[in-house]
């Protein structure tokens, strides 16, 4: 059982890994140079395709916001409503997993 189960977490844990990695690239980047209104907005560098998709979900939750084509500003609210957003998934979804991992160990025995 542990066997597939670790199979199963190393790629979604790896995945997790680039994405937290991304957004704390871009957000330590505007913040970094006082991008934190449309009139300091700074462009952000080159970004690979799973940071783009991560840079659009700060943008969705208002945490990035994006000035022009290439420009972009840090919104401090906008990152804590995020992250608030975020730990309540998590308060579910680690419980439920934690519950269906044993679950499936117990009837594997």
């Amino acid at each position: 059982m542990l066997e597939w189960l670790q199979i199963a977490v190393a790629p979604l844990a790896a995945v997790a890994v680039v994405l937290r990695s991304t957004e704390r690239k871009v957000l330590r980047k505007l913040q970094s140079v006082g991008a934190t209104s449309e009139a300091t907005a700074t462009e952000l560098p080159r970004i690979p395709r799973l940071g783009r998709w991560q840079l659009s979900r700060l943008e969705q939750s208002g945490a990035v916001v994006q000035v022009s084509n290439s420009r972009y500003y840090f919104d401090p609210v906008g990152y804590r409503s995020f992250r608030g957003r975020r730990r309540k998934r998590a308060a579910i979804v680690v419980p439920v997993l934690l519950v269906t991992i044993l679950i499936l160990w117990y009837f594997s025995r």
